[in-house]
């Protein structure tokens, strides 16, 4: 629901990060994260806004992805082009 708001909102895409499968202290929390974002890009995919969230498991070691992520993110979202109230 965060992330349908973010875009009802105006936001033009939403990074959601989780734990490396097996590493999370939820236990199961990252797995059920993916699950809920495989579920809503399909929805956005059928929508032609599919490139507007990405899903991404992260660990403590992998120092300075977030900023490729946040780039890889930006530019799928360069090339949809802005929500522009659609939602």
């Amino acid at each position: 629901m965060h992330v349908l708001t973010a875009l009802e909102e105006g936001i033009d895409g939403v990074l959601v990060a989780g734990c490396q499968p097996g590493d999370c202290h939820y236990k199961r929390g990252n797995y059920l994260a993916e699950n809920r974002m495989h579920v809503l890009r399909t929805v956005l995919e059928a929508n032609g806004d599919g490139g507007r969230v990405k899903f991404a498991h992260v660990s403590t070691a992998e120092r300075g992805i977030f900023p490729r992520l946040i780039e890889e993110l930006a530019e799928d979202v360069r090339a949809l082009g802005p929500v522009d109230g659609r939602w």
